[in-house]
């Protein structure tokens, strides 16, 4: 109930105009309940012992800069943790912080400042650690 006098209404938007580069790419009004559920989900799921039972290669790229600077969509810490929790060998997983990239989004060329240095630094994890050939299109 608390929510829906703060958003007016059954629905968070986060961008009104359905028709916005935002919206062509993330969902722009979702149900309030749903923040409920993905934080359970979260909360049920993303624990220590999930962690130690993934042993894939793993690429961790995040936006950090500083304290004041970092990402403010998820955080940066429990990443951090998750990463060293991971059962995946040192030498088949990666976490790199792109500070200039400004935004959760880090890969995205519409909002970061990095998304090309993320683009540069996952084409060469692919490339070194998963064994992957570039293909030029």
């Amino acid at each position: 109930q608390v929510a829906r006098s703060v958003f007016d209404g059954k629905y968070r938007v986060t961008n009104p105009d359905s028709g916005s580069v935002d919206c062509q790419y993330w969902v722009c009004k979702q149900r309030l309940e749903s923040s409920v559920y993905l934080q359970q989900l979260v909360e049920a799921t993303m624990t220590k012992n999930t962690f130690e039972r993934v042993a894939e290669p793993l690429f961790l790229g995040y936006y950090y800069k500083d304290k004041k600077h970092q990402d403010q969509t998820v955080k940066v810490d429990a990443m951090l943790k998750m990463f060293d929790q991971i059962k995946t060998p040192a030498d088949q997983k990666q976490k790199v912080a792109f500070p200039e990239a400004g935004t959760h989004v880090i890969g995205c060329k519409l909002y970061s400042g990095a998304w090309k240095d993320v683009e540069a630094a996952t084409f060469q994890f692919a490339e070194e650690k998963l064994g992957l050939v570039p293909v030029n299109n």
